[in-house]
């Protein structure tokens, strides 16, 4: 009976060990095709967002918006990132559009004794 439980691990062990090895290989492919589909990531702490390439997740042949734990590039701090994908539109050149509303304190000429 043990002896099944060891084939058992054993061949879970290989199975993880070939996945890591093929992911290691591809990873940089996964990553740019990452980028390359619009996927984006917005930081609520910092209010950073770009290619979600740069924190190290792929995400492919996905769909939805969903919030995942990350380590932020800009502030390196970990936070409840917004993974989101970008639309493309053809004719037009990329814009940077973040899914937060924008922040007062970043307009030079606000006044903050005039909300």
């Amino acid at each position: 009976m043990w002896w099944s439980i060891a084939i058992a691990i054993g061949l879970t062990l290989l199975v993880l060990a070939v996945l890591s090895a093929v992911f290691r290989r591809y990873r940089p492919a996964m990553l740019r095709l990452t980028d390359e589909q619009g996927w984006r990531y917005a930081c609520p702490k910092c209010r950073a967002d770009g290619p979600l390439g740069e924190t190290g997740y792929v995400r492919m042949y996905a769909s939805g918006t969903k919030r995942t734990l990350l380590r932020c590039p800009a502030c390196r701090r970990y936070a409840w990132m917004l993974v989101y994908r970008q639309p493309r539109q053809p004719d037009s050149p990329a814009t940077r559009a973040t899914p937060f509303p924008p922040d007062p304190s970043d307009d030079p000429d606000h006044d903050p004794a005039h909300p």
